[in-house]
């Protein structure tokens, strides 16, 4: 149970910066005015891929352990921040171009 546990530690401590990651551009988005877009990207990204993940590829032999299970975290935290990214993109080229029309 302690090898577990440290093993679960491992990951955690070593890829959490990515949560905080995530949480700034989810924070950029609603200060832009935008809170149900990261809402439901988090959401997905966070929960659905993970229960995804564990009524598909879990149930594979080879990815059946605890390590597969602890690396869900840090996978969907990569993949989330990347379509907050795009939002955000999305997001700010959209105000640019009102900004650029109301100046024009």
């Amino acid at each position: 149970v302690v090898e577990a546990g440290m093993n679960r530690c491992r990951v955690m401590m070593t890829t959490y910066f990515l949560c905080g990651m995530q949480e700034v551009v989810v924070g950029s988005l609603r200060g832009m005015g935008y809170s149900i877009m990261p809402m439901i990207v988090s959401v997905l990204g966070i929960c659905v891929l993970r229960i995804i993940y564990l009524t598909t590829l879990f149930r594979w032999e080879p990815l059946h352990n605890l390590m597969s299970l602890y690396l869900t975290y840090p996978i969907s935290w990569i993949i989330t921040f990347v379509v907050l990214v795009c939002c955000f993109i999305h997001v700010r080229k959209k105000m640019n171009e009102r900004l650029n029309a109301l100046n024009a």
